[in-house]
């Protein structure tokens, strides 16, 4: 949520992602920022938005032309390889008209799974299925695993694309 970036100054920064990026319905920039505290989130959560919010997930995912899956390794000094490729995957995609969208969140509940932070947690059982059922899905060999899954389809309007630092302030002198 802190990468977010809401409204034409903040947006000019180019320091982050620009809401307008993500697609959204109506009002959901407004949600977004409504969210940002993370008290408010938990409890919208206990009167079970996730749901809502998980669904709008799926759906998106239903609805794209294809889904590339970056697997490989889960090997910690492999990891940098697969955002590589999902880098060039990505670029390549947009460079032929089709637009890409990130969707980590499978990705993200197994590396909590792997790490134990889901331990005890009523979430644990369902979350073992899914990536279960996933790497069956992908046919994922031992020490395998899914790193990110990108939404691709044509777009059907110009997306709006978020600024970036320039070079040398990333990679610039402190």
């Amino acid at each position: 949520m802190g990468s977010l970036r809401f409204g034409e100054e903040e947006v000019a920064r180019g320091d982050g992602l620009d809401i307008r990026t993500v697609n959204l319905p109506p009002g959901g920039g407004l949600f977004m920022r409504f969210i940002q505290d993370w008290s408010r989130m938990a409890v919208l959560n206990k009167l079970h938005i996730y749901r809502i919010m998980a669904q709008a997930e799926i759906q998106s995912l239903t609805n794209a032309s294809m889904i590339v899956s970056v697997v490989g390794s889960g090997a910690t000094p492999d990891i940098p390889d697969a955002g590589r490729l999902m880098q060039r995957a990505w670029i390549e995609l947009n460079r032929r008209g089709w637009a890409v969208h990130p969707y980590y969140v499978i990705a993200d509940q197994q590396t909590r799974l792997q790490d134990g932070r889901l331990a005890s947690s009523p979430w644990e059982p369902r979350v073992r299925k899914a990536v279960d059922g996933l790497s069956a899905h992908l046919g994922l060999g031992r020490g395998e695993r899914l790193h990110i899954m990108l939404r691709v389809g044509k777009p059907t309007r110009t997306p709006v694309r978020s600024l970036r630092l320039p070079l040398s302030k990333v990679f610039g002198a402190a």
